[in-house]
C-alpha cells in the first residue's frame, strides 16, 4: 500500500488576523522540541510574539494537512524577521483555544 502524502493548500487554513490576535494575547503553547530550540537560541516568548505579530499575508508559504490527524491543518509562514528568513509552523489546539507552535527557526535550520 502506498504511503499517504499530506494534502496541501496554497491558502492559509486560518486568517492571519486571528493568528496574530491569539499570539499577541499570549494564547499559544510551544511543543517541547520547539521550546528546547528557543532556549538554545536564547529566544523568548516575546521573540515569538514579535515575529508572528509582524507577519504579513505575503509571508504565507503553505497549509498542510497533518499526516496523523486528517482534517487538522498546519499553516506555515516564512517571514523575514530581524533581517533573517524564518520558518514558522503552527496549528489550532485540539480544543480550539489558541495555537500550538510546531516550528520556529531560521529557514533551512535543523531544530
Amino acid at each position: 500500500m502506498p504511503e499517504r502524502r499530506p494534502r496541501e493548500r496554497a491558502r492559509p487554513h486560518l486568517p492571519l488576523a486571528v493568528v496574530v490576535h491569539c499570539f499577541a494575547a499570549d494564547d499559544f503553547s510551544a511543543t517541547a522540541r520547539v521550546q528546547r530550540h528557543l532556549d538554545r537560541r536564547g529566544w523568548h516568548r516575546a521573540t515569538v510574539v514579535s515575529c508572528i505579530c509582524s507577519m504579513a499575508s505575503t509571508d504565507f508559504h503553505k497549509s498542510q494537512e497533518h499526516l496523523g490527524r486528517p482534517g487538522v491543518w498546519l499553516d506555515t509562514y516564512k517571514p523575514v524577521f530581524e533581517g533573517r528568513r524564518m520558518y514558522i509552523k503552527f496549528t489550532k489546539r485540539e480544543d480550539g483555544s489558541g495555537f500550538v507552535l510546531l516550528s520556529f527557526c531560521l529557514d533551512g535550520e535543523e531544530h
